[in-house]
C-alpha cells in the first residue's frame, strides 16, 4: 500500500462551529451598552427608502454608502431620500440637550419600521454597523451570496455608546512587513467591531517603512535587510530565507491610500517613528546622525532584541533630522497624534559620546537618561507647532532617572505595557493621558493558548481569549485601550490574522462594551457565530476557541508487519517554493546528490530531501518507507527504507543544529522513533507528524533550505 506521510506540523483547519439555536441570540458583538430584544423580525424587501429630515453633507455620506453596500451584497435597489413618509428607515436627531458621548446612537427596530437615532456621522456610521452586524454576515462582508434568500432584522431597542473614547490596535510592520492589502484587512476587521485607533508602527531596527522624500536614503537602505527569518506557519518551522529582505516599503502615495481608506471608517491612524531608540534602521541610513558616523552600522536581520545605535540627541544636525522625518509624517496623517516610541532606549552610546558628554555637562545632568527626556520634549515642542500632540510608551517616565518633570511639560500621551499598572498610575499621577495595553495578555502575537495546537514560536507567553476577554483595566485608565501587534516571528497575512482572532475582538469588546455587561460565555456564543463572516473574505481565525470545537482525531500511520508493508513518502511540509513537495531519500551509492552536495556533508547512506522520483528511476525506492513498530510494545517506531529493508534510520543525529544529519543502519532495527510528539493533524487528504526520537525529544525532522544543501537536520521546537 502506498500513502503520503507529510513530514511538517500542526496546521488547524478553519471549519465553522455549530452553535445550539438561541430563540434571543442578537449576534452583536460588541454587545451594547443597552439592549431589549423582542420577539419576531422585521423582514426587508427588495427595495426601501432610508430617509432623512436633516443631514449635514458627512452624515448622508454614511447613508448612501450603507446604502450601496447593502444593495451590493443583497441585490436590493435601496435608496435614500428626504423627508419620505414610507421610509423603512428613518434617521433622527437626539433631543435637544441630549448628552451623548462620542459615538453614541439609537437602534430601534420594530415590525414595520427602523429608526435610528445619531446626531453626527460617526454615531450614524456605528449605528449602521449595528444593522449591517444583525443582518446575515455577508452584508457587513459586503459579499453577494444568492444562498442568502431573506434579510431579517431582529425586533430590538438599542442604546449605545463606547466606554473608552480610544480603541485601538497596533501593528508592527517592521519586523516583518505587511502590504497594504494585508492593513486593509486589518482595519475592516476594527470596524466590524467598532475599533477607532490604528496604531501604524512604521520603523524599527529591523526595518524602515515608509518613503520620507528629504530622507531617501531611509527608504533605499533602511528597507532592506541582508537576511531574514521567516516562520511558514503551515510547516510551524522558522527559517533563514538567506537572501536580503527588501526593499519593504510604503511610498507616500500608499500611505494617502490607507489614511483615506480609514477614514470612511473613522478610524484614525496613530503613525509611529521609534526614536530615539529602535532607530537602528535610520543609523544604518544616514550613519552621521549616530553617535559612531565612523562606525558599523546595519539593518537588524536578528527580529528580537534591543540595541544600542541610537540617535545622537546632542547633535544638532541628528535632532533636525529627526524633526525633518516627524513633518513628513505630520503632513501625511491628518491626526491628532504622532507617536516617537521612547522605549527601550540604551544610553551607552550617549555615555561614549564626546557630544552628548559636553551636553550633559553643559546642563549639569545628573543621569544619561535625562537626555532622552529632554529630547522627548524638543520632538513634542516641534510637533505641537504643527498643530499636533505626542504619544510615548510608557519607559519615557517609568525608566529609571527620567526626568518626569520634562516628560510631564509635554502633555504626551503614555501607552502603558510594561509594567503596564504602574505605567497608568505614574501617568496618571503626571496628569497624562494613558493607554492600557499590557503585555499580558493584550500582546496578541503571542500563543492563543494550546502550544501544541499553536504554531510555534509565536512569542513568551500563554494569553488565549479568555484571558484577554477577562483581564480587568484599572479604573484609572482614562483615554482607552489597545491590542497591540509585534511581528518579530509573524511573516505572513495567514498568521497575522490567525493570531489576531478572535482576541482582536475581545479587547474591542472591552473597550466598549461596560464591564458589568460583559460575560466570557455569551461572548464565545458571538465570536463562534462570527466565522461565518470571517470566512466571507478568507480570514483565518483560531478554531479552537470556538464553541462547540474538538480537537480532531489524527490516526497514526498504518504499521507494517511481517506480511504487510504500508509505504509511504515522506513529504516536507514547508510551502515556501524552494522546499515544497520534497521528499526524504536516503542516498544511495553513486547519487547525484553526493556531487552536488558535498561540501554540505551529503554522502551515501545519509538522508537527505530531494524532488519525488518518477516510477522506475534509480531513486524511486530510496524514497519510500515504512514504519515498523517495536516488537517489545514501546510504542515506538524504526523507520526502513524500501531499498534497504534489513536497516534502519540510525537515531543519533550527527553535528546538531543546522548541521545536523541523519545517518542509516543497513542491518540494525532502531525502534527510537516517536510520531506527532510535538504536533500532527491533516491537511487535505494526508496526515502530517512530527518525527523526534526518544532519547532527543525536543528535535525534530526537518527538511532544511539551500543554505544547508536541502538536507534533513533538525528543528527545535522548544
Amino acid at each position: 500500500m502506498k500513502h503520503k506521510l507529510l513530514a511538517l506540523l500542526l496546521c488547524l483547519l478553519a471549519v465553522p462551529v455549530a452553535l445550539p439555536a438561541q430563540t434571543s441570540f442578537v449576534n452583536l458583538t460588541p454587545k451594547p451598552k443597552l439592549m431589549t430584544v423582542n420577539a419576531g423580525t422585521l423582514a426587508l424587501p427588495a427595495d426601501f427608502v432610508v430617509s432623512y429630515d436633516e443631514a449635514d453633507e458627512a452624515m448622508l455620506a454614511e447613508m448612501n454608502r450603507f446604502v450601496a453596500t447593502y444593495n451590493a451584497a443583497t441585490g436590493a435597489q435601496a435608496t435614500v431620500a428626504q423627508n419620505r413618509a414610507d421610509a423603512l428607515f428613518t434617521i433622527e436627531a437626539y433631543p435637544a440637550g441630549a448628552l451623548q458621548k462620542a459615538g453614541a446612537y439609537a437602534v430601534v427596530v420594530t415590525s414595520d419600521k427602523v429608526t435610528l437615532r445619531a446626531n453626527d456621522a460617526l454615531s450614524l456610521f456605528y449605528a449602521f454597523q449595528t444593522v449591517k452586524k444583525m443582518l446575515p454576515a455577508n452584508v457587513m462582508a459586503g459579499v453577494f451570496d444568492p444562498a442568502v434568500k431573506a434579510y431579517e432584522l431582529p425586533l430590538v431597542s438599542i442604546n449605545d455608546e463606547p466606554r473608552f473614547e480610544y480603541r485601538g490596535f497596533m501593528l508592527d510592520v517592521s519586523r516583518h512587513f505587511f502590504t497594504v492589502e494585508d492593513v486593509k484587512r486589518m482595519i475592516d476587521l476594527m470596524a466590524y467591531y467598532k475599533m477607532n485607533r490604528f496604531h501604524w508602527h512604521l520603523s524599527d531596527d529591523q526595518g524602515w517603512r515608509i518613503e520620507i522624500k528629504k530622507y531617501p536614503k531611509l527608504t533605499e537602505v533602511g528597507s532592506i535587510a541582508s537576511n531574514c527569518r521567516l516562520t511558514d506557519m503551515y510547516s510551524h518551522t522558522m527559517y533563514w530565507q538567506n537572501k536580503p529582505y527588501g526593499p519593504y516599503f510604503y511610498t507616500q502615495d500608499e500611505i494617502r491610500d490607507v489614511v483615506a481608506y480609514a477614514q470612511k471608517l473613522h478610524i484614525d491612524i496613530v503613525p509611529e517613528i521609534d526614536m530615539p531608540g529602535h532607530f537602528t534602521a535610520a543609523m544604518a541610513s544616514y550613519p552621521e546622525y549616530s553617535c559612531t558616523p565612523n562606525g558599523s552600522h546595519e539593518v537588524q536581520t536578528n527580529q528580537g532584541g534591543v540595541w544600542n545605535d541610537v540617535l545622537n540627541v546632542a547633535n544638532d544636525g541628528a535632532v533636525a533630522f529627526a524633526k525633518g522625518i516627524l513633518e513628513e509624517i505630520i503632513e501625511l496623517f491628518p491626526y491628532e497624534r504622532v507617536h516617537i516610541g521612547g522605549d527601550e532606549c540604551p544610553t551607552t552610546a550617549w555615555e561614549n559620546n564626546a557630544e552628548c558628554k559636553a551636553k550633559y555637562e553643559a546642563l549639569n545632568l545628573t543621569n544619561y537618561r535625562q537626555l532622552q527626556s529632554l529630547f522627548i520634549k524638543e520632538m513634542s515642542d516641534f510637533v505641537q507647532s504643527k498643530g499636533r500632540k505626542l504619544s510615548v510608551w510608557n519607559e519615557s517616565i517609568t525608566a529609571a532617572n527620567a526626568d518626569l518633570k520634562t516628560v510631564q511639560s509635554t502633555g504626551a500621551m503614555v501607552y502603558c505595557w510594561m509594567p503596564a499598572e504602574d505605567g497608568v498610575t505614574k501617568a496618571a499621577e503626571l496628569g497624562l493621558s494613558r493607554i492600557y495595553t499590557p503585555q499580558y495578555p493584550f500582546y496578541i502575537n503571542k500563543y492563543q493558548g494550546d502550544p501544541s495546537l499553536d504554531p510555534p514560536a509565536a512569542g513568551y507567553g500563554n494569553e488565549d481569549v479568555k484571558a484577554v476577554y477577562e483581564k480587568s483595566i484599572p479604573e484609572n485608565v482614562d483615554a482607552g485601550i489597545q491590542a497591540t501587534f509585534w511581528t518579530e516571528v509573524v511573516s505572513d497575512r495567514d498568521y497575522l490574522e490567525w493570531l489576531t482572532l478572535p482576541r482582536l475582538t475581545a479587547i474591542a469588546e472591552a473597550g466598549w462594551t461596560p464591564q458589568a455587561s460583559r460575560s466570557f460565555t455569551d461572548f464565545q456564543q458571538r465570536i463562534t457565530a462570527d466565522t461565518l463572516l470571517l470566512n466571507y473574505n478568507n480570514y483565518k481565525w483560531c478554531d479552537y476557541q470556538m464553541v462547540g470545537w474538538e480537537k480532531p482525531e489524527v490516526p497514526k500511520p498504518n504499521v507494517s508487519t511481517a506480511s504487510e508493508k504500508h509505504y509511504y513518502r515522506l513529504i516536507s511540509g514547508a510551502t515556501d517554493t524552494e522546499r515544497v513537495g520534497r521528499c526524504i531519500e536516503l542516498v544511495a551509492d553513486g547519487s547525484p546528490l553526493i556531487n552536488t552536495y558535498s561540501d554540505k556533508q551529503c554522502q551515501a547512506g545519509r538522508l537527505w530531501t530531494n524532488t519525488q522520483a518518477a516510477e522506475g528511476a534509480d531513486n524511486y525506492n530510496y524514497q519510500w518507507w515504512y514504519i515498523e513498530a517495536d516488537p517489545a510494545g514501546t510504542g515506538k517506531y524504526a523507520l526502513v527504507c524500501k531499498a534497504r529493508p534489513e536497516g534502519s534510520v540510525n537515531p543519533t543525529n550527527s553535528y546538531s543544529g543546522t548541521s545536523a544529519r541523519w545517518n542509516y543502519d543497513d542491518a540494525v532495527k532502531n525502534y527510537k522513533f516517536v510520531l506527532g510528539s510535538g504536533a500532527s493533524g491533516k491537511v487535505g487528504d494526508n496526515y502530517f507528524y512530527t518525527i523526534s526520537t526518544s532519547d532527543q525529544p525536543a528535535n525534530y525532522f526537518n527538511s532544511s533550505l539551500g543554505g544547508q544543501g536541502y538536507a534533513v537536520n533538525i528543528y527545535g521546537l522548544d
